[in-house]
C-alpha cells in the first residue's frame, strides 16, 4: 500500500514539474520575439512604410502603444498622452492601431497626437505587429530601453504609471 502512495505522489510531483517546465518554456517563447524591436514593416498616417527596427530613435527610452478607434480604454490612454506629453518629452512614442490610415486619421481630428514631436503614429496594416507581439486586444504598452524590452502592459495604465518603469 505505500509503495503505491509512493508511485502516485512521485508521478504527480513528476508531472507538476514538466507542467511548471512547459509553461515557463511557453512564456519565454512568447517574449523571445520581442525581446528586440522585431523586423515589422508598419504604414505612418502618411502613407509611409517604416520598419519597426529601422526606426531613427533619439532618446534611450522607446514606448509602444498598441490602440484601435473604437476601444473606449485606448481613447482614454489616447487622452492619458495628450495631457502628459511634457513628461513624455524624452521618450519616443509610437502608436500603432489596427485600423486604417482613414479611421486613424478621422480619430486625431479629436486626439491631436500627431502635434506631438516624439511621436510616430502608424498602422498594422498587415497584421504583423500583432502577431508578432500576440496581442489579442488593445490597449497595450511595451518599454524599450535601448531596444530591448523591459515591460509590457495589457490593458489600460496610466502615464504616470508607466513613466515609473522608464527610470
Amino acid at each position: 500500500m505505500k509503495k503505491s502512495i509512493r508511485f502516485a505522489l512521485s508521478l504527480f510531483l513528476v508531472a507538476l514539474i514538466t507542467l511548471i517546465a512547459v509553461q515557463l518554456n511557453i512564456r519565454h517563447n512568447k517574449y523571445s520575439a520581442i525581446q528586440k524591436l522585431p523586423n515589422i514593416e508598419l504604414m505612418t498616417i502618411d502613407g509611409t512604410l517604416i520598419k519597426l527596427h529601422e526606426l531613427n530613435l533619439k532618446n534611450k527610452i522607446f514606448l509602444i502603444f498598441l490602440f484601435h478607434p473604437e476601444c473606449e480604454f485606448c481613447l482614454m490612454e489616447l487622452q492619458d498622452i495628450i495631457l502628459n506629453k511634457d513628461e513624455l518629452s524624452s521618450i519616443d512614442l509610437l502608436i500603432v492601431s489596427t485600423a486604417t490610415i482613414g479611421e486613424i486619421k478621422d480619430l486625431f481630428n479629436d486626439y491631436p497626437l500627431d502635434s506631438i514631436n516624439n511621436v510616430v503614429i502608424a498602422s498594422d496594416y498587415k497584421g504583423e505587429f500583432c502577431e508578432i507581439f500576440k496581442i489579442k486586444s488593445p490597449p497595450v504598452w511595451f518599454i524599450y530601453s535601448d531596444n530591448e524590452l523591459i515591460k509590457s502592459f495589457k490593458g489600460t495604465m496610466s502615464i504616470k504609471n508607466i513613466l515609473q518603469f522608464t527610470k
